[in-house]
């Protein structure tokens, strides 16, 4: 039995579980985005941190870097 890992308590720090509540809000606070653009993103390019950090950088045109803050009115 030399490859049962026995759970530590401790989180995967670079691991994004969408299926985790508090993993969902913790990460979007953090990458300042909608918990459905975290969702997108992980779907598009996988669970780890880095990658969806490096997709939000990329394509920052199709995130939250380029929306407005909430109950922000863009009428002039």
């Amino acid at each position: 039995m030399a490859d049962a890992k026995p759970n530590s308590g401790r989180p995967d720090r670079d691991k994004i579980n969408i299926e985790e509540d508090y993993e969902v809000q913790y990460w979007s606070e953090k990458f300042g985005i909608s918990v459905e653009e975290l969702t997108a993103a992980v779907k598009e390019v996988g669970p780890t941190a880095s990658d969806v950090q490096r997709e939000l950088k990329t394509h920052s045109h199709n995130w939250a870097s380029e929306k407005e803050p909430r109950g922000a009115n863009n009428q002039t």
